[in-house]
């Protein structure tokens, strides 16, 4: 399993002699390199290699008409293309469960009656790069995703620092970092809504990760607020934790 190497440092634009960068990459190198550390340092965001947590919450959707459903959420992430899902939705006495997994370039739903492919893997990926950049900044750290600095903007009555990164298959992600911690304040994007085999829905989403505690030594958002066309969504994270091994055939179609 591959692990998140310092690729971002090591990539040639930022290897490259310091009388050869630009401001724009010194700038991006900065704000990078701060957000590291806030969010545990080198060492330990580079060995990580797969993640997982509970969060609970509630979701409003949006475009099969209003609904509101409680949820609980257990997802599990392995590097920036492995990913498997297991929501549970609650509303009005009735109960929903459904797992999304995943694998590369291959994506499947579950919603009880077997796995069933779905044709939107790379919407999924940024719905997973979304989830990772409060963890590890996974993507900010992979070469394929190309960086460039943004202009200061307030989120809430904080100031950041906004990245704008370029995802592998075109598509292009806002990050805004506190100015003052390091820490990632919002990120905006394009994701996926895939509600069966057929049905796949582009919106595009904004996330805010606020509440972060230690665990272990790494820093993660606790509080998740989605904002979407879609759907809004508020999560807690209930449970995190620095997986050292992870079964394959987790995110398998099985």
């Amino acid at each position: 399993m591959r692990r998140f190497h310092s690729a971002f440092f090591t990539a040639v634009v930022l290897s490259a002699p310091v009388s050869n960068a630009t401001a724009d990459d010194r700038e991006v190198a900065a704000i990078v390199g701060k957000a590291i550390e806030a969010l545990g340092g080198e060492d330990k965001l580079s060995n990580i290699e797969a993640v997982t947590w509970k969060t609970t919450g509630w979701m409003n959707t949006l475009y099969q008409g209003p609904a509101h459903f409680k949820l609980t959420d257990e997802l599990t992430i392995a590097g920036l293309d492995r990913s498997r899902s297991e929501l549970t939705l609650e509303a009005g006495g009735g109960k929903a469960r459904t797992i999304s997994v995943l694998n590369g370039d291959n994506a499947w739903l579950d919603w009880g009656d077997g796995p069933k492919p779905t044709r939107h893997a790379p919407g999924l990926k940024r719905r997973l790069y979304l989830a990772m950049i409060p963890v590890t900044l996974a993507p900010l750290r992979d070469p394929r995703f190309k960086i460039k600095a943004g202009r200061d903007e307030k989120v809430g009555d904080r100031t950041a620092a906004v990245l704008n990164v370029t995802c592998p298959d075109g598509e292009t992600i806002e990050v805004s970092f506190d100015k003052e911690s390091g820490l990632p304040l919002k990120a905006v994007g394009k994701a996926s809504l895939c509600d069966d085999a057929a049905l796949n829905l582009d919106f595009t989403q904004e996330v805010i990760y606020s509440k972060y505690k230690d665990f272990g030594g790494i820093k993660t958002a606790t509080q998740i607020d989605f904002k979407g066309d879609l759907f809004n969504r508020k999560l807690e994270v209930i449970e995190f934790k620095v997986l050292k091994k992870v079964d394959p055939s987790l995110f398998s179609s099985r």
